[in-house]
């Protein structure tokens, strides 16, 4: 199993989603006291990290890459705005792919060039890289009403 991190806390248009680059460390932190099984088996993993860069446009096209490059891996960010760059990847790879997202908010609010943690999803449709009907969005509890209105066309 490949895991590769992406800590990464700057995908917000207006603000720095704070801690989420500490993210894909804590979670590793806590896959090392799994076991497979009774008899202690460990999980067998290698992680490799993509390195962010200054500027989002910057950390996308290297996510992007990196991404591209993988026949299978997990994924571990930060903050939430790397699923664009890594579901675009995917979907080049991959027919008719889907997306489960576990949120508050269904992230297609506006769309902002280069895409956000606040429309990421938005961008993934009108881009053409996930079909309307493939994503699954859990756990919405605060959406804005142009997202509501949006949702309902699409």
């Amino acid at each position: 199993m490949k895991i590769i991190k992406i800590p990464y806390s700057k995908g917000g248009a207006t603000f720095e989603v704070k801690g989420a680059k500490k993210a894909p460390d804590k979670i590793i932190d806590q896959l090392n006291d799994i076991f497979l099984n009774e008899s202690h088996k460990k999980l067998d993993y290698d992680v490799d990290e993509v390195k962010t860069a200054k500027t989002t446009e910057e950390t996308n096209k290297k996510i992007y890459e990196k991404i591209k490059k993988e026949d299978s891996c997990i994924i571990l960010g930060g903050d939430h705005s790397i699923t664009y760059s890594c579901f675009k990847a995917m979907s080049e790879k991959y027919k008719n792919p889907g997306l489960l997202i576990f949120d508050s908010h269904p992230d297609c609010f506006q769309n902002i060039n280069p895409p956000t943690h606040e429309d990421f999803v938005k961008t993934l449709i009108e881009e053409k890289f996930v079909l309307p009907k493939n994503i699954f969005l859990a756990g919405i509890r605060n959406p804005a009403i142009e997202e509501i209105e949006y949702l309902k066309v699409v």
